[in-house]
């Protein structure tokens, strides 16, 4: 299958010099998460998962009441941090 020129030009513009390895590795490593990351994340998933219903409040609630000893990051750190180890 031929590609278009342009579609050809956009891939070696945007890959410049970068070559897939001939061996990837077999997972990449996990980052180490403090309590509070952890929390954050699960309240994030939490809230993503239920998209502001009915539902949410017992995410919510659960999660809480779990919660004694630390505070949640706010949403759009959580969201960050959901980002950046997703792309590992």
């Amino acid at each position: 299958m031929t590609l278009p020129e342009s579609l050809t030009l956009l891939r070696k513009e945007l890959l410049l010099d970068y070559k897939y390895p001939i061996n990837p590795p077999n997972s990449a490593p996990m980052p180490l998460l403090t309590p509070c990351q952890k929390l954050s994340l699960k309240h994030y998933i939490a809230w993503k998962r239920s998209n502001g219903t009915v539902k949410a409040y017992g995410f919510h609630a659960e999660l809480k009441s779990s919660s004694l000893y630390y505070f949640m990051i706010a949403n759009r750190w959580a969201s960050s941090i959901t980002f950046r180890i997703s792309f590992l």
